[in-house]
């Protein structure tokens, strides 16, 4: 791991071969096994505006409004921003209710469901609305932690729906 912002030996990267992916839960019963690694103490939340071109999705952008008090042209516009939490976390499998395209998976058995199970392992980050930190704030809450063993992070809501849930099940400790 690199260190120090002045070094000239820091990577550029390009051509969009560096991009961070994100953990999404699309579907149903759609869920992930992970560690998280930002401690709740550090989880950084913003309001974000989501940047439409041409009437397409393109992601979003931080509220400067909100974030450093600046003049706002998305809010000035009558857009309004909604609060997100951003999480690092490593994530080890991620598990799909129907077989996706273009991910290479195999099929498990979770209880009495199958599912597709890719294996991950990498870090990513979870972005998701605050109404969804129910699960790790009560987790930091009751044990004072969110970073002594890895979860299950699962989606309830069908694919579209605009109020899915989320929930946090802690698994046994093991080591990362």
């Amino acid at each position: 791991m690199g260190t120090g912002i002045t070094s000239d030996d820091i990577p550029t990267g390009g051509g969009g071969k560096n991009f961070i992916r994100h953990i999404r839960l699309r579907a149903d019963g759609e869920s992930c096994r992970l560690w998280i690694l930002t401690e709740h103490t550090d989880i950084f939340w913003e309001r974000f505006h989501r940047n439409m071109i041409d009437g397409k999705y393109r992601g979003m952008k931080v509220c400067v409004n909100s974030a450093f008090g600046q003049a706002c042209d998305l809010c000035d516009e009558g857009d309004n921003a909604g609060t997100q939490f951003l999480v690092w976390a490593y994530e080890l499998q991620h598990f799909y209710p129907e077989k996706p395209d273009k991910i290479e998976t195999k099929k498990v058995k979770i209880g009495g469901a199958t599912f597709y199970m890719e294996e991950v392992n990498e870090p990513r980050l979870m972005r998701y609305s605050i109404m969804h930190r129910g699960g790790i704030k009560s987790r930091a809450e009751r044990h004072g932690t969110v970073l002594d063993r890895s979860f299950e992070w699962i989606r309830t809501g069908e694919v579209g729906s605009k109020k899915p849930s989320y929930t946090l099940d802690p698994l046994d400790k093991e080591k990362m």
